[in-house]
């Protein structure tokens, strides 16, 4: 690689790491499930329906919902589906 090449790289891969910064750095609301107990939702991964517990705090993955309706949060250590009435936000504390 030559002199111009791998500065123009460097400059490259800096810039994407500033960007991927400041998308990290944006703050999300609190979420929670809705309800309360058991509630059956379906896995991302295993394409199973999975028993989650109502009330937990969740982390959004998806920022628009799928044409269902749903978003994918992670939840219980799993990746699932769940529509958008049953998410809560709490704000920022």
């Amino acid at each position: 690689m030559t002199t111009k090449a791998y500065e123009t790289y460097t400059q490259l891969t800096a810039k994407a790491l500033v960007e991927t910064q400041k998308k990290i750095k944006v703050l999300y609301d609190y979420e929670f499930l809705a309800g309360s107990g058991i509630k059956f939702y379906l896995n991302v991964e295993t394409r199973q329906m999975v028993p989650i517990t109502a009330g937990k705090t969740i982390t959004r993955i998806t920022e628009y919902p799928d044409e269902k309706g749903r978003h994918i949060v992670y939840a219980q250590n799993q990746k699932i589906f769940v529509p958008e009435t049953d998410i809560i936000s709490v704000g920022l504390n």
